[in-house]
């Protein structure tokens, strides 16, 4: 799984979630303006956890393994 996070008013990404095959989880920020929060600790690359709030400005989402 890879993506790009958006910010819905914005053209720009953000910050990007990668695995390697499932087992870990990755998350960057590129850059973005207000920064990258996990559990309102702000940080610019993590490794998820089920359950870790992800937060890009005003846009926030729980990530969940299934």
């Amino acid at each position: 799984m890879k993506g790009t996070v958006k910010n819905f008013n914005k053209e720009k990404g953000y910050g990007f979630i990668k695995t390697d095959e499932g087992k870990r989880y990755e998350i960057r920020d590129f850059g973005s303006s207000n920064g990258l929060y996990i559990n309102d600790e702000k940080t610019e690359r993590k490794f998820l956890r089920d359950g870790d709030r992800i937060r890009f400005g005003t846009v926030e989402t729980v990530f969940k393994l299934k």
